[in-house]
Formats: structure tokens, C-alpha cells, sequence
């Protein structure tokens, strides 16, 4: 009962309510299969008052540290690097995404944490970074439903950037890995 009023909180925005009925859940059902979800939600919570360093400190690195089994660890360990990211702080959200691709390299994290350091690695103007990222979607990362469109953009991405370097070859063998034609 406790996550449902906590869940109706969140979706409300009144994240303070949430954030305590999540707290009381976790307090008392320490050990339920639920309390990674409601750690992982109570530092959403702090994020949306913007206690972010509450969030990560107490939240996020929370589950990783009590649940590291719990797929919400993993989700735990994405949203270190994206808030960090949110922030600013680009230095402390690289490593993040970096430890995420060390711990997690066969999940679907890994693709999203590579994508956000892609987009970091543009903000800065480091095209060496973003090609090499690239290479990395559009060549290793096995192609599923929820990687596809990432890895087809990554694909597209460095094939443009092959043919503003006149490497024909290379940029179609990068449209390649996502169309045989």
C-alpha cells in the first residue's frame, strides 16, 4: 500500500510526500524485495528538490551498495552519472558513465551511458571521443529492439563524418553494420 501512495505522490509532483512515504517503506520493509525500487524512487525524489548529492550519496549509491543483484542497482548506477551530467559536472559524470561500461558492459545502461557520452563528448568538441564512441555503437553493441535506434544513429553519425573526411569506404562500411544494401 505504502509504494502505491508514494507512486500517486510522485506522479503529483509533490516530491517531499513522496520521497517520506518512500522513506517509511524502506525504514520498515528493509529487507522486501520492493526496497531497491523505493530507494531508487526516494532519490528520484531528492532529485526533483534538488538535493542531488543527497541523492547520489544516500540514494543512488545506496542501492548499488545494499542491492547490487537488484536491477535497480543498475538503473542506480546510470542515473549517477545523469544526474551528474544534469548538474554540470562533466569530469564526475564521465566516470560514472565509465564505471557503468566497466560493471554493466552487456546492458542496455552501457548503450545509453555511451549515448550521454556522446552527447558530452559534443558539448566539448571532441570529435576523437565521439568517433570512437561511435565505432563502439555502430560495431560492437549487439543490435536489439532497444538498441537499434541508438546504434543506427551511431552508424549514420560516423559514416557522415567518414564522408566529410573522403573515406568513402570506411563511412559505407559504417552504414553497413545497420543496412546490408
Amino acid at each position: 500500500f505504502q509504494p502505491k501512495v508514494a507512486d500517486k505522490f510522485y506522479l503529483k509532483g509533490e516530491y517531499k510526500a513522496a520521497a517520506s512515504e518512500y522513506e517509511k517503506f524502506i525504514t520498515l520493509y528493509e529487507r522486501s524485495a520492493a526496497a531497491p525500487h523505493a530507494q531508487l524512487m526516494w532519490s528520484h525524489c531528492l532529485v526533483k528538490q534538488r538535493r542531488v548529492y543527497t541523492a547520489i550519496k544516500d540514494g543512488f549509491r545506496s542501492v548499488i551498495d545494499y542491492w547490487p543483484e537488484s536491477p535497480d542497482a543498475v538503473a542506480s548506477a546510470y542515473y549517477i552519472g545523469q544526474t551528474y551530467k544534469n548538474m554540470g559536472e562533466i569530469r564526475k559524470a564521465k566516470r560514472a558513465y565509465r564505471e557503468v561500461l566497466t560493471t554493466y558492459p552487456d546492458h542496455l545502461v552501457s548503450v545509453y551511458s555511451i549515448n550521454d557520452l556522446i552527447a558530452i563528448a559534443t558539448t566539448l568538441k571532441d570529435t576523437k571521443t565521439r568517433v570512437e564512441l561511435w565505432k563502439t555503437l555502430a560495431f560492437e553493441i549487439k543490435r536489439t529492439r532497444e538498441t537499434a535506434a541508438i546504434c543506427r544513429d551511431a552508424s549514420k553519425n560516423l559514416a557522415s563524418y567518414h564522408f566529410y573526411l573522403v573515406a568513402f569506404d570506411d563511412g559505407v562500411k559504417s552504414l553497413e553494420t545497420t543496412w546490408k544494401d
